[in-house]
């Protein structure tokens, strides 16, 4: 059995609220990038337009797949859950956001986690588990 500890959890508080709050940040870039294609097409610079828009595109992928391959070796480590054959990274995000704490729990209990985060948590869950 696995245990997860309250550094797995903080790992995943952590890129979970990354991902929320670069969410504004990742908008904001695309209006500006937007804006910078839209400047250099209406010039006549067609090139510039065209490598301004490939460089916005590939900061944006390269910020979202950063930020997707975090939530998903925390949720590994925190849950021991991955993606679904064939579930996108933004499908996956979503299902693991929307669960509630106890979901989590029965989550990782599922995939033969122990989820250690304090000791009145572990007596708890060991007394859960037991099968006597």
């Amino acid at each position: 059995m696995t245990i997860a500890t309250r550094e797995h959890l903080r790992a995943f508080e952590a890129v979970t609220t990354e991902i929320i709050l670069v969410r504004n940040k990742l908008a904001a870039f695309g209006i500006d990038s937007a804006a910078l294609v839209q400047y250099n097409a209406e010039a006549g610079n067609i090139d510039g337009a065209a490598a301004a828009g490939l460089v916005a595109l590939d900061r944006l992928a390269a910020e979202f797949t950063r930020l997707m391959d975090g939530f998903e070796r925390a949720v590994a480590d925190l849950m021991g859950e991955r993606p679904k054959l064939g579930e996108s990274s933004v499908d996956f995000f979503g299902r693991i956001y929307n669960m509630r704490a106890g979901g989590w729990f029965e989550l990782a209990k599922s995939n033969s986690v122990s989820l250690n985060l304090d000791e009145g948590v572990a007596r708890t869950a060991s007394k859960a588990t037991r099968k006597d």
